[in-house]
């Protein structure tokens, strides 16, 4: 969300169409603990950004087997650990997600 000036009420956030969105969590886990469900607000956000034809990249610290499966077709995850470099992320995620030249 955020506040318009002069407003006293926040706008919702909403994607701008067709633009990327890169987006890192570990999905509120703790102790590695598996999550299957996100939960409808993450449910929400991806629906959005489908909705806006934003392509979605999630990238993760936790390995596959604790990440959600609620989430749709629409979500992207990437595992990110320590050894992830921008140089992989580009291969993986391909030009859409380079940045400028």
């Amino acid at each position: 969300s955020r506040w318009p000036a002069g407003s006293s009420e926040p706008t919702p956030w909403q994607p701008e169409g067709g633009r990327p969105i890169l987006v890192a969590t570990g999905f509120g886990l703790v102790r590695r603990q598996a999550a299957h469900r996100a939960g409808s607000d993450w449910q929400d956000f991806v629906q959005r950004c489908a909705a806006h034809a934003c392509p979605l990249r999630i990238l993760v610290p936790w390995s596959p087997a604790y990440w959600p499966t609620d989430l749709g077709l629409h979500a992207d995850l990437v595992h990110w650990h320590p050894q992830t470099s921008a140089a992989m992320l580009s291969r993986r995620l391909g030009s859409e997600y380079a940045g400028p030249r």
